[in-house]
């Protein structure tokens, strides 16, 4: 769902940041094969002479959430909820060192993990881009200066409602003051750091039904001092069935996107159905809480006996990623085909 746009940004670098990417790995790994990957993706990022690992990746470290959100699939999801440990956490970024950009996200929130922020710390450590959607609920005054001090890079608020009673209603168990109060005294410790990290960005994820809300929750992501605003698709999932009237979202987006670029808030859309041929998530791994992994489009879990790939706990990560299933998988997105992986996507 909304993870495609967020990745593709990953790739989709300037030149300039595709160098000096390029520079921090050769030193790093001393590959040039790897280096010559990030600076020229678009050439062939799939050829079998390039003997590479991905430079991002998503880790999820919990699926236990304090929330129970209407658009969630955490609420037709059967299994039992569970944190990753930091010493599996340590395995899993350990197997990828030519990693750049790792989003640390899935199905529950992060900060119910207790040992969140010492992940964070390990990735900067190491120098990594980090990213992460949070819900802004357990995201105190503390918790948002250490964030600050950590250098993290990008934190994405979700968001649908900018009225009390409707947001309230819409993520059952949030209370709609104290995530705004939580949000703003993040951006206040930001400005205060004059690092100008980590940035703001807002998720929406709409239906017909919440379409109004757009010229609204831009002007909360203009009060907040947000860098970026995505409007994105909700999904159906169990027998909940979603409206979302193409023609009328594109009226509405016609209407913010003027005053957004008059506020440098950059905004993009991620609406079905998506090519394939411009899918990057063949070449974005997803490994749940339990190691599984998957393509990032199928966090969702609906199909995961069919995608999933190994699993990191078992297996060595290269060889995972070298397996002849998923070199298939990635072959097939290259050429704009259909895979097994597509065909259970939400997206197409």
């Amino acid at each position: 769902m909304f993870l495609r746009k967020y990745i593709a940004q990953s790739f989709k670098l300037t030149l300039f940041y595709r160098v000096l990417s390029a520079l921090k790995v050769l030193i790093k790994t001393r590959s040039l094969k790897i280096a010559y990957f990030i600076i020229f993706p678009e050439l062939d990022t799939r050829a079998h002479f390039l003997n590479y690992l991905p430079p991002v990746l998503v880790v999820e470290c919990t699926t236990r959430c304090n929330l129970k959100c209407a658009m969630c699939n955490q609420n037709y999801w059967p299994e039992k909820r569970k944190d990753l440990s930091f010493i599996d956490f340590k395995k899993i970024v350990d197997q990828v060192p030519q990693a750049l950009n790792i989003w640390i996200l899935g199905l529950g929130e992060n900060l119910m993990n207790k040992d969140f922020l010492k992940m964070v710390s390990y990735l900067k450590s190491k120098n990594i881009r980090v990213c992460f959607i949070d819900n802004f609920t357990l995201l105190t005054e503390g918790v948002a200066r250490e964030l600050v001090e950590l250098g993290v890079d990008q934190i994405w608020f979700s968001i649908e409602r900018t009225t009390k009673e409707l947001f309230e209603k819409t993520r059952e168990g949030a209370s709609f003051d104290g995530v705004m109060r939580n949000i703003r005294s993040l951006a206040e410790l930001k400005k205060r750091s004059g690092q100008g990290k980590p940035e703001i960005a807002l998720s929406c994820t709409l239906s017909t039904e919440s379409f109004f809300e757009m010229p609204l929750l831009l002007d909360l992501a203009i009060d907040l001092g947000a860098e970026e605003i995505n409007f994105c698709q909700e999904c159906s999932f169990g027998g909940r069935r979603v409206q979302f009237d193409r023609e009328l979202f594109l009226k509405k987006l016609k209407e913010v996107s003027k005053k957004a670029a008059n506020y440098k808030i950059k905004l993009t859309t991620e609406i079905h159905p998506i090519s394939i041929a411009d899918c990057q998530f063949p070449w974005v791994p997803f490994i749940t809480v339990d190691g599984d992994v998957i393509p990032v489009c199928q966090y969702f879990r609906d199909a995961l006996r069919l995608t999933k790939f190994g699993n990191i706990f078992e297996r060595n990560f290269r060889e995972i990623w070298d397996s002849g299933k998923y070199r298939e998988y990635r072959a097939l997105a290259r050429r704009g085909k259909q895979s097994f992986v597509c065909a259970q996507c939400q997206e197409s």
